[in-house]
């Protein structure tokens, strides 16, 4: 079978979408991999491995035929701008078959032809997103886009983001330089890596700073990965639940200090007249006094910074009140709480929902559970009970599913990000909501253009 691309050899799952081309390497091993991939290779890998994050930087695209798809993987690839597939499957061997093309909108892999060899493509810029009255005119709905390196900010502002809803810290330490730096500081507790570190972490910070303009929010998530991911000592037997986010700074305080001491350093070399609107999430929080510890080590440093937490625990909803009357911003990240309201592994869902049959009608990581829609509902009528001017935004990627939107624009929240490729689908879904509420008496979602 033929397509735009050349002869249809396979076909694949979509993790994230865009097209590229490249000479297929199969990785049996991580050494092996290291060892042949570059830029213009497209990696073909049994399973996903959270790994494989280290290639992202050396790759054209990467296909796995395996079910196995780690969550912080997914995440990197979709705001990385990589095309890449899971449970591929294969009619002819891609290796020694020359170039091939793997599209990441249809989920189809091809022997390029001519016209596909050197392929690069993802969706166009879709303009400024602008503002929309949520309904009965209550508030007002930003759009912002999750971008975790000064090239996905950029990309996002671009793409029409207001600003940045969050961007994630920690992924940088899978390169392995870094890695061997966390081991030397966190482990071994070197003091001389620990600055190593902060240097390496400022660098990174005044990167990401740097493509923000002045005025506009960037939401910093502070450590949120479970250490053992990168630390092999520190391996959990239930990493989800384990030494991770504000836990992290709980067991090993240096490690959030010097985070902290990084951002601050990086956002007040930044003039004055060009500074973003800075905002510090901690993430993973259950309990206020988890949250209260490090949001009063931050103001102490910075009076004037503005702290938040995550919301991910039934926990955390059940205790809104307390976090709201302390916080500057409450961020909901559905995909955290749907993991812990249902129990589900998010990483290892796919594979028991191809085996479960009829029991899963729909992956509750894409489209939001009722279990999970109620808590949300919960926590901001709770919030808004103790605090009607905190800020209250989403970050899960159920923010960006169009069965979803609904039910999220009127929910209350301030702002909705997501992956910055989707803002344009996003703002035209909510452009379209808008105009149908004009034609009803009762009003509902009002557009704002900005």
């Amino acid at each position: 079978m033929s397509g735009p691309f050349g002869e249809k050899i396979g076909e694949g799952r979509v993790v994230s979408s865009g097209v590229a081309s490249g000479t297929p390497v199969l990785a049996r091993g991580m050494s092996f991999a290291r060892s042949r991939t570059s830029g213009n290779t497209v990696l073909v890998v049994p399973d996903f491995k959270i790994e494989h994050l280290a290639y992202m930087n050396r790759t054209a695209a990467m296909v796995s035929m395996g079910c196995a798809m780690p969550h912080h993987l997914k995440i990197a690839l979709r705001y990385s701008g990589i095309p890449a597939l899971y449970m591929a499957r294969f009619s002819k061997e891609p290796n020694g078959a020359g170039e091939i093309v793997v599209d990441g909108l249809t989920g189809w892999i091809y022997l390029a032809a001519g016209n596909g060899r050197g392929a690069r493509t993802d969706r166009a810029p879709a303009g400024r997103a602008g503002m929309y009255r949520a309904p009965r005119g209550k508030a007002t709905v930003h759009i912002r886009a999750n971008a975790d390196t000064g090239a996905a900010i950029r990309r996002a502002f671009e793409y029409g983001a207001e600003g940045i809803g969050l961007c994630r810290t920690g992924y940088s330490f899978f390169r392995p330089d870094l890695r061997r730096l966390l081991h030397r500081f966190v482990v071994k507790g070197e003091g001389g890596a620990g600055r190593a570190m902060f240097e390496a972490q400022e660098a990174e910070f005044g990167e990401i700073l740097a493509e923000v303009p002045a005025g506009r929010p960037i939401a910093v998530r502070l450590w949120d990965n479970p250490l053992g991911d990168f630390l092999r000592p520190l391996r959990e037997c239930n990493p989800a639940l384990g030494t991770r986010g504000v836990r992290v700074g709980t067991a090993y305080p240096a490690l959030y200090q010097l985070q902290i001491g990084a951002l601050l350093s990086a956002f007040r070399r930044v003039p004055r007249s060009e500074r973003p609107d800075l905002e510090i999430l901690i993430p993973f929080v259950s309990f206020a006094g988890e949250y209260a510890r490090w949001r009063n080590y931050i103001k102490r440093r910075a009076r004037d910074a503005k702290v938040g937490c995550m919301i991910e625990t039934p926990g955390a909803v059940l205790r809104a009140e307390e976090f709201a009357r302390r916080a500057d911003l409450l961020c909901v990240g559905t995909n955290d709480l749907t993991q812990t309201v249902l129990g589900i592994s998010r990483d290892d869902y796919e594979a028991y929902r191809a085996r479960c049959g009829d029991d899963c009608r729909a992956n509750p990581f894409e489209l939001l559970d009722e279990s999970v829609m109620r808590l949300v509902g919960e926590l901001i009528a709770r919030a808004r009970r103790a605090n009607p001017f905190v800020m209250i935004g989403i970050v899960g990627a159920q923010a960006s599913v169009p069965r979803n939107l609904r039910f999220l624009a009127g929910a209350g929240f301030d702002y909705m990000s997501v992956n910055f490729t989707d803002i344009g689908a996003l703002a035209g879904r909510m452009r379209r909501m808008a105009n149908r509420a004009r034609c009803d008496r009762g009003g509902g979602l009002s557009c704002m253009h900005g």
